[in-house]
């Protein structure tokens, strides 16, 4: 319910955002990546299958046995992805938040210790990487997880937000 009610279909909350013990311990310490490229696992699990701005021999890669057919993307992180820290969350009286829903459905989701999101709004590299071996990606998923991974399943970060801690509601 609650990725439904996110505006233009952007983002999709995970009920387990820390990365699989599969992956390299410094994966695991700074978590998904702008370039990620994994689909969300039944249990809301972010399942990384590779990152496309990483070569082959990136720890990751080698980590899950990933070989691929293309040359990874340069990103330049500190001139190319947004990045905004929002330290300071909405003000809440005596601990407690107001809501007035509607009548129909919606979704709460608050921050108390703020966020911070990673943006690419230059995606289209990332676009013509994904048109162009998606289906390699699916058979790798295949491979890895041993199912088959329903078509439009597969998602490639072009962003996120993390948080330290959240609260979560959908009606």
């Amino acid at each position: 319910m609650y990725a439904r009610c996110l505006p233009n279909n952007r983002g999709y909350p995970l009920w387990f955002p820390e990365p699989s013990n599969r992956l390299p311990s410094s994966y695991i310490q700074d978590g998904l990546q702008i370039g990620d490229v994994g689909h969300v696992s039944a249990r809301g699990r972010f399942n990384v299958l590779l990152n496309i701005c990483y070569d082959q021999n990136h720890a990751l890669h080698r980590r899950l046995g990933v070989t691929f057919n293309f040359n990874p993307i340069a990103l330049d992180i500190d001139h190319e992805v947004d990045v905004t820290s929002n330290a300071d969350p909405p003000a809440c009286r005596d601990g407690h938040y107001e809501f007035t829903p509607s009548p129909n459905k919606g979704a709460i989701l608050i921050l108390p210790d703020g966020a911070t999101s990673h943006d690419l709004p230059a995606n289209e590299r990332f676009r013509r990487v994904a048109m162009k071996h998606a289906l390699e990606w699916y058979e790798i998923a295949r491979e890895l997880y041993g199912e088959s991974i329903n078509n439009g399943s597969l998602y490639l970060l072009t962003g996120f937000y993390k948080a330290r801690s959240w609260s979560l509601a959908s009606f």
